[in-house]
């Protein structure tokens, strides 16, 4: 064989095992953010329904047809369902947070990097003064 047909041939390397540290995270966020989207289809119950007797339960006892699973609260509501509908709630929230901050750092690191001068040295005189207490 040729030295430029080994040069070309593909090298097999050991492959890296797969790490847990890195997956579980993003497994349990995963399956948190489905969890929000799929809130209607696979809540067992109406989150605003109540249930008087029900008050108040322990997980896993039963009401009149209700089985609370992560127990009810002082009107009888499934705390699982309102678990599972306040998720959306949260991600919408985390995800516009993170949408907006994004969106101001960016405008203002552009105008920052375009403009030089005084504007360029603003933002971080301004996190100084706000990291400082001042």
């Amino acid at each position: 064989m040729s030295a430029a047909a080994l040069a070309s041939s593909p090298v097999a390397r050991p492959r890296r095992p797969v790490n847990l540290a890195l997956w579980l995270p993003v497994t349990v966020m995963l399956l948190f953010v489905l969890a929000a989207l799929a809130a209607p289809l696979i809540a067992p119950y109406d989150p605003t329904a109540q249930n008087l007797l029900g008050r108040l339960k322990p997980p896993g006892t039963t009401s009149r047809a209700f089985h609370y699973w992560l127990g009810s609260d002082e009107l009888g509501r499934d705390l699982l369902t309102r678990l599972i509908h306040g998720a959306r709630v949260s991600l919408a929230v985390a995800f516009t947070a993170a949408l907006l901050s994004g969106t101001v750092g960016v405008v203002l690191g552009m105008l920052a990097g375009y403009l030089r001068g005084w504007v360029e040295g603003w933002p971080s005189s301004r996190w100084r003064c706000w990291a400082r207490g001042w």
